[in-house]
């Protein structure tokens, strides 16, 4: 995700946001298969995705220009998120993972 937002040239860019993406439709079709990434069963690498996609339309479509998609266009992944965020604890990162960016004041140095 990060080589999207601080490509240093057009190519470089291009190249990121097409390995973004090829990849997020690899996980979709993944994802129409499977309820987690491994199987059946929650693991960490569903926490990892959690955070990436609790992200992905506030500040990755928007700071980082990843404008492909949005997560609402991929039915799994969006799917994925909000199942996740139904967890408590999960509901609780979300919110304290948006605190901070507004907090924080994230924005300020893609725009100076």
């Amino acid at each position: 995700m990060s080589r999207c937002g601080f490509a240093q040239s057009q190519k470089a860019y291009d190249t990121a946001v097409n390995e973004l993406f090829d990849t997020l439709d690899t996980i979709e079709d993944h994802l129409s298969c499977w309820r987690y990434l491994c199987g059946d069963e929650l693991t960490h690498a569903d926490v990892c995705l959690f955070t990436t996609l609790t992200r992905f339309d506030l500040v990755y479509n928007v700071l980082f220009r990843c404008t492909k998609k949005k997560l609402l266009e991929y039915t799994n992944l969006h799917a994925t998120e909000e199942r996740l965020a139904f967890f408590y604890r999960f509901r609780r990162l979300r919110k304290l993972a948006i605190l901070q960016l507004l907090w924080k004041g994230t924005t300020k140095p893609f725009f100076r």
